[in-house]
């Protein structure tokens, strides 16, 4: 189920001018920082969510062409904006490059049973 108990539109009066303040990682923390914060920690428990209901029981709800489409689309979606925010941080991604192939990495997806 979607949460969003005190989420407040960009555009609404309520979220006021964007105001700066200084990030603990030395960047600034405005209203779009905290807006993608609360996006990603709202994924985040969700993810967990569905991974504890689907531990625990089978669901029919998998089987459907649409679940399994938004799953992997939305998962596709945060890694392709997580390696690009690592890696101009210059960090990439989860695991460090290898020093024999220099970083190149390949990507494998399994498809989902028809």
């Amino acid at each position: 189920m979607y949460k969003d108990e005190g989420m407040v539109s960009v555009n609404s009066p309520e979220a006021g001018a964007p105001h700066k303040k200084e990030h603990p990682h030395g960047g600034h923390a405005d209203g779009a920082h905290k807006m993608i914060m609360h996006q990603l920690t709202n994924a985040h428990q969700n993810a967990c969510e569905l991974l504890e209901h689907l531990s625990k029981c089978s669901t029919p709800h998998l089987e459907e062409e649409w679940v399994k489409k938004k799953i992997i689309l939305a998962t596709d979606y945060l890694d392709s904006v997580r390696d690009y925010i690592m890696s101009s941080h210059g960090k990439h991604g989860r695991d460090e490059p290898d020093p024999v192939t220099g970083g190149f990495m390949v990507m494998v997806e399994k498809r989902a049973p028809e």
